[in-house]
């Protein structure tokens, strides 16, 4: 097909990786079909709009992220419960089964009940510790995307007014790149 030769370097192309846009009269290449192309790439839950790929794309969390830390903290849940159950149980065996018992083998085997349930609950606390971590990191990272989306919204909803205006090519090509910059330098900094 026109425009892709795979293995092949076209005239003027400056990728060297055989590909090349296509040529003028070959099928054109507009900023929007760009800005579909990049938003297919992500692959993420990008807020809607056609241009909010390249306008917040850079700095948003994705779904993947979040979904991530959610897993871990759960996991490190999961592990700091289990954790408090075994020490639970070390403790009602060294209660139960060695209470009555005497001696030195008794006396060490009820220190190392004990000393173990301490062990299981210092892994459970920094489990737990370690979850409250991954949850923060979790928050911080998701509240950014509601900031992001508004930005996004209004940053579509203004070069689409560019789009339906009646200004020359260039004058909407200049307001479109001045919006996507102005949307860029607020996502930055959020």
């Amino acid at each position: 097909p026109r425009g892709l030769r795979p293995g092949s370097r076209q005239a003027g192309s400056s990728f060297g990786h055989g590909w090349a846009p296509p040529r003028a009269g070959h099928g054109e290449w507009h900023a929007s079909k760009l800005a579909v192309t990049i938003a297919i790439m992500f692959a993420s839950d990008l807020p809607p709009g056609e241009w909010s790929a390249i306008l917040v794309g850079d700095y948003w969390p994705g779904a993947g992220v979040l979904d991530v830390l959610a897993a871990a903290a759960n996991a490190r849940q999961r592990s700091a419960t289990h954790l408090h159950g075994y020490a639970d149980q070390l403790r009602a065996i060294s209660q139960a089964h060695l209470a009555g018992q005497e001696g030195a083998t008794a006396d060490a085997a009820r220190h190392l009940f004990s000393r173990g349930e301490e062990q299981a609950r210092a892994t459970a606390e920094r489990n737990g510790a370690t979850r409250r971590s991954y949850e923060s990191a979790r928050q911080s990272v998701a509240a950014p995307r509601e900031t992001l989306t508004q930005i996004a919204d209004n940053g579509n909803t203004a070069i689409r007014r560019i789009q339906e205006s009646s200004a020359p090519a260039s004058a909407k090509v200049a307001g479109i790149v001045q919006v996507i910059t102005d949307a860029q330098t607020q996502a930055r900094a959020k």
